[in-house]
């Protein structure tokens, strides 16, 4: 039987975070009806393998869902502009560890975004992040659109395995308090699809320099 990791912890709040909603205007235009920035990606490196350029990374062994998410995120960036740049498992694990202690006690997402502020990660540093009203979904649509991604989590439901299992669509319930998920999404969802996303806790969005 498979088994499956979850290691975002919840979320933190800290007042000097900029907040997205402070710098959009009325002229940036509304969100597409649907988005997938994965298929510039795959036409940019001319691959369409997603286990190749998004694998694991120790994430079914490890809480490490916070630093797998990084690492996506900059597969994805450099995947925009033609480069192909994939962490190994070796170097998520290390970083995992390397903010954790040593435990494998998964991570709050402000903490890595604020490390990654002043720290190159596989050689890139993000100038600045800003967070997202979680609530606001045209806010977290017009972010993927124009910036390419949101650094987001969610908090799954109680019966989020056995649905996944099944390969079901994951669908509204009571949450799992055991299991704060962190994801790094890139495609922006079909408006049909918000509900398989489960409840929003988080959302940043991340400038790479």
């Amino acid at each position: 039987m498979a088994t499956y990791r979850f290691g975002k912890h919840p979320p933190k709040v800290d007042y000097r975070t900029l907040r997205l909603r402070s710098y959009l205007t009325a002229a940036i235009p509304a969100p597409p009806a649907s988005y997938n920035v994965l298929t510039k990606v795959y036409t940019k490196l001319n691959m369409k393998d997603p286990t190749k350029l998004f694998p694991m990374d120790g994430n079914d062994t490890l809480g490490d869902c916070t630093i797998a998410a990084l690492a996506h995120a900059v597969t994805a960036y450099r995947g925009l502009v033609g480069k192909e740049m994939i962490m190994s498992k070796a170097a998520v694990v290390k970083l995992y560890m390397h903010l954790t202690g040593g435990l494998d006690s998964g991570l709050v997402e402000l903490d890595v975004l604020n490390y990654w502020r002043k720290h190159a990660v596989s050689g890139d540093e993000i100038l600045a992040f800003v967070s997202i009203d979680p609530k606001n979904h045209t806010h977290v649509e017009q972010a993927i659109k124009l910036f390419g991604g949101v650094y987001l989590g969610f908090q799954v439901q109680q019966n989020c395995i056995q649905e996944f299992d099944a390969r079901q669509s994951w669908t509204p319930g009571p949450p799992d308090q055991r299991r704060p998920r962190g994801l790094c999404r890139w495609i922006r969802p079909q408006r049909r699809d918000r509900a398989d996303l489960g409840e929003y806790t988080a959302g940043h969005l991340g400038l790479v320099g």
